[in-house]
């Protein structure tokens, strides 16, 4: 007989240390401009509790009129909706509320990897724990390589993919074309999340099934990732190359755009004026792109901010390590 505490910790265990390791790990995707740390906890702790609770209570006040069809059935359809749209209204929150930080599709699907990431981390302790209790520890552990590694980021795959609808909803102009990006965006994460969740009905064949959804999905969901990492490399080529000389020099230019994978310069401890420097010329050149395609009508902060950034790296400029290395 296992002890509950025993049983507790040793679910806990089993479900942070995978997610804290795939949390780390789309922190880092960004490559240019880490999210703040702030945004990604309250994104990871919306999918942990209310999420699991909302999507628990919702589902049988949901199955009730839906009486006639196999609690199966419903669990395919139904959950992976309600999960979805309760895990989307996190990045809708950051995407609203905190608009400054979400640039684009690469940030959208990592706020949208993250609330996936919480969400599984609090079901998978659910899991774990009735299976260790129920079964022991071999059950355990045959549970945590199907969820945990196998599956360990199909929820972070569903709700990167909405992530992505409000990043592309981020520059486009107009609300059907707005409200179009976000919808796909969702209907995608609920037909991959229904197809899963429809393999998993039975063992064998339907394992088979889900497994080669989910790497399909993730084949398609680095490809994305790839995608918008050269398009933000793209937006700093463009708008960064007319600051060369007033923002930075020729050879950090070249460093910030040409290096494949995160500059070292951002990080640069020893010279820790030049990496805040480029950090904020990375913010310059998104504001600059969101003026130039979106339109400083939509978003009338941008020249303020956009003259607020070139004054912070001119102080930064004046001091005098920073002037011997231009």
């Amino acid at each position: 007989m296992i002890q509950p505490s025993v049983a507790i910790v040793a679910s806990l265990l089993a479900c942070a240390i995978p997610g804290t390791l795939f949390a780390l790990l789309f922190y880092r995707a960004d490559r240019y401009e880490h999210e703040p740390i702030h945004f990604l906890v309250l994104v990871f702790l919306w999918g942990t509790v209310p999420s699991v609770l909302l999507s628990e209570l919702l589902n049988p006040q949901l199955i009730s009129p839906l009486a006639w069809l196999s609690r199966d059935t419903v669990n395919t359809l139904v959950a992976p909706a309600v999960e979805e749209f309760l895990k989307a209204l996190a990045i809708a929150a950051v995407f609203v509320l905190a608009r400054q930080e979400f640039d684009g599709v690469l940030d959208g699907m990592v706020y949208g990897a993250m609330v996936g990431l919480g969400f599984a981390t609090a079901e998978n302790y659910i899991y774990y724990l009735d299976a260790l209790q129920s079964g022991g520890w071999y059950a355990l552990f045959e549970l945590f390589i199907l969820r945990g590694l196998v599956f360990g980021i199909s929820h972070a795959m569903y709700s990167g993919l909405v992530g992505a609808g409000f990043g592309m909803a981020r520059h486009a102009l107009g609300f059907w074309k707005d409200a179009g990006y976000i919808t796909g965006g969702l209907l995608g994460a609920y037909a991959l999340h229904a197809l899963h969740n429809f393999g998993g009905r039975s063992p064998g064949v339907g394992t088979a099934l889900s497994i080669l959804i989910a790497a399909l999905g993730l084949l398609v969901w680095y490809l994305g990732f790839q995608l918008a990492y050269r398009q933000e490399r793209d937006i700093l080529t463009n708008e960064l190359r007319d600051e060369i000389g007033a923002v930075l020099s020729e050879r950090e230019y070249a460093h910030v755009t040409g290096i494949p994978g995160r500059p070292a310069m951002l990080d640069d401890r020893a010279r820790p004026g030049r990496a805040a420097r480029l950090r904020l010329a990375i913010e310059l050149a998104n504001r600059k792109h969101r003026a130039r395609t979106i339109g400083v009508p939509l978003e009338p902060e941008l020249p303020t901010e956009i003259a607020q950034l070139r004054a912070q790296i001119s102080a930064l400029q004046t001091g005098a390590a920073e002037g011997n290395e231009q």
